[in-house]
């Protein structure tokens, strides 16, 4: 798996989640994981998964962000969902104490500091996270600059690695594959 940081700011829209991003702008193969800063447009209904809740209700219009994006291969949805679940762990992590999830998303004091969402596609899947940079509390949006973040470069080349390094031990791991059983080793005659 490789990493990539965008040094020049991008804007975000919802069409960048779309399966080999990272080989088609950036010539990059394989397994990868993009991280950049730009402004986005967020409404909730493309961001949130069916099964989690919305925890903002307001648009959010060319809001500066720091922007992850996970592509894996031959990945089941289960398995999609959990490297989401993973990545939103690291980031959790790399925050300090203050930030705690839910399902995937992350919440500083009762306010909202990231937005995420997968894509499960026929080739590859995708994982998009961002996290909010300045705060706004008058829609309670919590950002990394409250939590005393000052290098968002920094911090996002960290997670990007960490999530690299826990990515390859579960491929690393001696985990068997299951047994493909059919129903009949010998179908009956007739």
């Amino acid at each position: 798996m490789k990493s990539f940081y965008i040094e020049k700011p991008m804007e975000w829209d919802t069409s960048l989640l779309c399966s080999g991003i990272a080989h088609i702008m950036y010539n990059l193969t394989g397994e990868t994981i993009l991280t950049f800063q730009g402004p986005a447009t967020h409404r909730p209904t493309a961001l949130s998964d069916a099964e989690e809740p919305v925890l903002y209700k307001t648009y959010v219009e060319k809001e500066p962000m720091v922007h992850f994006l996970a592509e894996h291969f031959n990945c089941s949805l289960r398995e999609t969902r959990l490297y989401h679940r993973l990545l939103m762990s690291i980031i959790a992590e790399k925050c300090g104490n203050n930030v705690s999830r839910m399902h995937t998303q992350l919440l500083c004091k009762g306010g909202c500091l990231s937005i995420s969402t997968i894509k499960h596609g026929l080739f590859s899947s995708l994982i998009y996270a961002a996290l909010f940079i300045e705060p706004h509390p008058e829609y309670q949006i919590h950002g990394l600059k409250s939590l005393g973040i000052s290098s968002v470069k920094d911090f996002s080349i960290s997670v990007s690695q960490a999530y690299i390094q826990e990515v390859k031990a579960l491929s690393q791991e001696n985990v068997p594959k299951p047994k493909i059983m059919t129903p009949f080793v010998n179908p009956p005659q007739r």
